[in-house]
């Protein structure tokens, strides 16, 4: 019998057909992924909220100053104490203030850095509106109003100080230029490799006089700061609980990161973004160049505002130690630092004032005087009394001191300027 030569096809049985993935599937994945997302981060958000947990941003990018405050910006500040904190239209932590100086005016212009910005107390708590107050009912027989104008920021130091005084403060006619020198840290701002902030800045000295250093402008951190992305996040920012928590986070991180570097700033005693260094005359040429630019930083202000027959005036705020009512910590201090007392940085620019003509208020031995008198608190709140800005108490002996020095050495007269 003989083979067919054609292909034989043998019949196999069904396989089972798996089903085919339906079209479209993986987007249904993705939006429950997305809604998850999505409700997560509300209920945070509602939490945060809820829980009045938040830290508003108010501050911006500055091609003059590398930092300054955002016009309109408000909110809770709970770091410390706890105010409502509002930035009026010019960027200032103030109320309106016209341009043109009203008639019968004396007018006070305010520089300084988180000090006299004051995010801590409400704004009629601050040490500037006392001082408004007080010189008002001193002076309202001489038929003058006072108008005190705030325009610090925190962070600044001299030199953003010194830029903002040619820059932004002369339109507003001021009769007084009262500058709150921060002990703590004024001095070290004014060295780069002591304050340790890239973008701001800074200025040298070329024999006696001071170069400008605004290279910060230019450089890729700042553009970063200054981009699209960054502008979107500062936009979102008031509106989200998380996005103010991580971004207060990184900023602890970053302050954390420039204390370790420090590295002479162990004691407990020496707070974040102070040292040691300013109890006592400068070992290091580092400090020394501080210093210098500090010196000629305070002598240029002082002669640019008596070249407008303006009074230009000093005030040396206290740092929490100074003033703080346990002598036996006091005294520590002084011994790690091998010193007498705690007050060179404040009998030095009192010197430079003396030589150049201008007049400074050692704020920090009259509130030493009151404290060991009374016991109180004039710096921190009650997560950590004594120590960190001015508390109210603090502010408002601050403000009576000032409104006291300046009427007994400033007069203007019956008929004003």
């Amino acid at each position: 019998m003989g083979t067919d030569t054609e292909t034989l096809w043998v019949s196999k049985p069904d396989e089972p057909k798996l089903p085919r993935p339906a079209r479209g599937r993986w987007w249904m994945k993705l939006l429950a992924v997305v809604a998850g997302l999505s409700l997560t981060v509300v209920v945070a958000e509602l939490g945060l909220r809820v829980a009045g947990i938040g830290f508003p941003n108010l501050y911006q990018p500055d091609e003059l100053l590398g930092t300054s405050l955002i016009p309109g910006a408000e909110g809770w500040m709970r770091t410390e104490g706890e105010a409502y904190v509002t930035i009026n239209s010019r960027g200032f932590r103030d109320r309106e203030h016209t341009i043109e100086k009203p008639e019968g005016t004396i007018r006070i212009a305010v520089l300084g850095d988180s000090y006299t910005e004051a995010s801590q107390v409400a704004m009629e708590d601050t040490y500037w509106s006392v001082l408004e107050r007080s010189l008002t009912r001193r002076w309202a027989d001489r038929g003058k109003r006072v108008e005190v104008l705030n325009f610090s920021c925190g962070g600044y130091g001299p030199a953003q100080e010194y830029l903002l005084l040619r820059h932004r403060v002369w339109e507003y006619d001021p009769d007084i230029v009262l500058l709150g020198f921060c002990l703590g840290n004024d001095v070290s701002d004014c060295h780069r490799s002591l304050k340790k902030v890239a973008n701001i800045p800074y200025f040298t000295l070329d024999g006696e006089e001071l170069v400008l250093d605004d290279s910060f402008r230019t450089s890729e951190a700042f553009r970063r700061r200054t981009g699209f992305v960054s502008r979107a996040v500062l936009a979102v920012l008031p509106y989200s609980r998380l996005l103010q928590v991580a971004n207060r986070v990184r900023y602890q991180m970053r302050v954390a990161g420039r204390r370790a570097e420090s590295g002479d700033e162990t004691d407990p005693l020496v707070e974040i973004g102070q040292s040691a260094a300013i109890y006592k005359p400068p070992e290091s040429q580092v400090w020394r160049e501080a210093w210098a630019v500090a010196d000629r930083l305070l002598c240029q202000m002082s002669r640019e505002c008596r070249a407008r027959g303006v009074t230009f005036s000093v005030v040396t705020l206290s740092t929490s130690i100074q003033v703080h009512p346990d002598k036996a910590l006091r005294a520590r201090l002084r011994k790690a630092c091998d010193v007498d007392d705690l007050f060179y940085t404040d009998r030095l620019v009192a010197e430079i004032g003396a030589r150049e003509g201008f007049g400074v208020l050692n704020l920090a031995e009259k509130l030493r005087d009151r404290v060991d008198a009374r016991g109180e608190y004039l710096h921190g709140f009650a997560r950590k009394p004594g120590f960190g800005h001015w508390n109210e108490r603090g502010h408002a002996l601050a403000g009576e001191l000032i409104a006291e020095w300046l009427a007994t050495t400033i007069d203007f007269g019956a008929e004003g300027r």
